[in-house]
């Protein structure tokens, strides 16, 4: 009897390291920051970075800058060439038409900035964005999957688009 509660015992430790282990992964996410947003609203375009937005050209639902040294492997992010007069844009366009609609409660309707970091806190990117979940994953040596931007799990909020 004893014997089987220490095999036991040692599979529950077993099992609880391997999933603890697997569920950490090589995942970024995203930092608030409000210089990044002040970067956006100021129509400040990186050389460094390649740009993508996600959701429709006239009005994204975020817009993403990550290091060009890095590969983006992305169907759902779309890359744009961007310059300040397309982000400035975009910028005056979403500033505007954001009090019509509904976002995070923390942020009432308004874009925010933020950096994307990879698994160890290390900034690769900028973000601007309504929505305020952002994850990451760096499945290969400078390869960043981003996948869809969301409210954060559990928010309240809802989302509502404008048809074209």
């Amino acid at each position: 009897m004893k014997k089987k509660l220490i095999y036991l015992t040692a599979l529950i430790v077993w099992m609880g390291a391997a999933v603890s282990c697997a569920s950490h992964g090589n995942f970024g996410s995203i930092r608030e920051n409000h210089q990044v947003t002040s970067s956006y609203r100021s129509y400040e375009v990186n050389p460094q970075y390649q740009y993508f937005y996600y959701g429709r050209f006239l009005e994204p639902d975020a817009i993403l800058g990550i290091d060009r040294s890095f590969e983006v492997r992305s169907q759902l992010w779309k890359p744009i060439d961007l310059d300040q007069d397309q982000l400035e844009t975009w910028v005056i366009t979403l500033d505007r038409r954001s009090p019509d609609q509904e976002y995070n409660s923390r942020y009432p309707r308004r874009y925010q900035g933020s950096y994307v970091t990879d698994p160890n806190g290390t900034v690769v990117g900028t973000w601007y964005s309504k929505l305020d979940w952002g994850v990451f994953e760096f499945s290969e040596p400078n390869v960043i999957v981003p996948y869809a931007p969301s409210l954060k799990p559990g928010s309240t909020q809802r989302i509502f688009r404008v048809d074209d």
